[in-house]
């Protein structure tokens, strides 16, 4: 599917095709950056260094939440086979489901080859996540490009405020899901802005390399 995307971009005339994804879709930017070498930067928003099990139901799955060339690619499972996450959002009185992604035993071969990939990558988190432990995920990446010596840029930006939805353009609903969201709406503004700026910055200077 993404292949197919950057083909029908390439034939209408784009020279320079960047990709990005948020949360589940940050997963689906790597995995795609990781194979095809054909993107001129990678922004990712709340990204989990690794591949994740789906879900099915509001249920573990037993399989990968992707696929490449019809095999799945390897994912870390689930701790528990069975949980109720409509139970954890009403008792923590916010969409928080926290509990059921972090403590994974994260398995070796579902760790992101991010050092693969062939361009500058861009990550965005927030300390007051409640969806699964972002920053933590992003200091990880941040790791092992280091350790990998990766030769492109790479950059990490956390925010105090803003909920695990970094969109520049959020709805006022968010604040009946997302406990930060509510108590600081102001800061949350400020730091969207502040993301879209940052967002277009560096956009701007990976199209200069």
């Amino acid at each position: 599917m993404i292949e197919d995307a950057v083909q029908y971009l390439k034939r209408i005339g784009y020279q320079h095709i960047g990709i990005e994804g948020l949360s589940k879709g940050a997963e689906l930017a790597f995995a795609a950056a990781v194979q095809f070498p054909v993107f001129f930067t990678v922004i990712v928003k709340t990204p989990s260094w690794f591949y994740s099990e789906g879900l099915v139901s509001g249920q573990p799955s037993g399989h990968s939440c992707w696929i490449y060339q019809s095999k799945e690619i390897p994912f870390t499972s689930y701790n528990k086979r069975k949980f109720y996450a409509m139970r954890m959002i009403l008792k923590a009185h916010e969409y928080n489901i926290l509990p059921i992604n972090t403590g994974k035993k994260v398995a070796d071969e579902s760790v992101i080859p991010v050092e693969k990939i062939k361009a500058p990558i861009l990550m965005f988190s927030t300390k007051v996540d409640t969806i699964w432990p972002s920053e933590e995920s992003c200091e990880k990446i941040m790791q092992r490009l280091r350790e990998n010596e990766f030769k492109y840029q790479y950059k990490h930006v956390s925010f105090d405020h803003m909920g695990h939805m970094m969109m520049e353009y959020c709805g006022k609903e968010i604040k009946y899901f997302i406990k930060s969201e509510k108590e600081d709406p102001e800061a949350c503004y400020r730091e969207r802005a502040e993301m879209g700026r940052i967002a277009v910055e560096w956009i701007n200077s990976s199209l200069m390399l």
